[in-house]
């Protein structure tokens, strides 16, 4: 058995420094997705009915836009590439070298 544990990979900040200059957040560069880290999925409540509130979008003001337009706490790219790398060693370590999941997804082995 194993468990691991991951926070996130690289986001923009989820406020401002009072009385500092902010740093330009520009969303054409770094709220592209790449295109093997781009997963189509829907998120729905337990029930199967609408995505309930993030407790993260009630925790952080969700519509705060950064010098630059991006908004606050989104992964940026570098982080999506950050998460594809850690997904790559992990497959690494738990498949490849210590067999303890099946190569292919099969969801009753979880």
């Amino acid at each position: 058995m194993a468990s691991v544990v991951i926070r996130h990979g690289s986001r923009t900040p989820v406020a401002t420094t009072p009385n500092c200059e902010q740093a330009n957040w520009d969303s054409s560069i770094l709220l592209q997705t790449l295109p093997h880290a781009d997963c189509p999925h829907k998120v729905v409540s337990l029930d199967g009915g609408p995505q309930p509130p993030l407790n993260f979008d009630l925790a952080y003001n969700k519509d705060k836009v950064l010098k630059g337009g991006c908004p606050g706490g989104q992964l940026t790219i570098l982080g999506q590439e950050q998460m594809v790398q850690l997904g790559k060693r992990l497959r690494e370590r738990y498949i490849d070298q210590f067999n303890l999941l099946e190569p292919s997804f099969q969801a009753d082995s979880i």
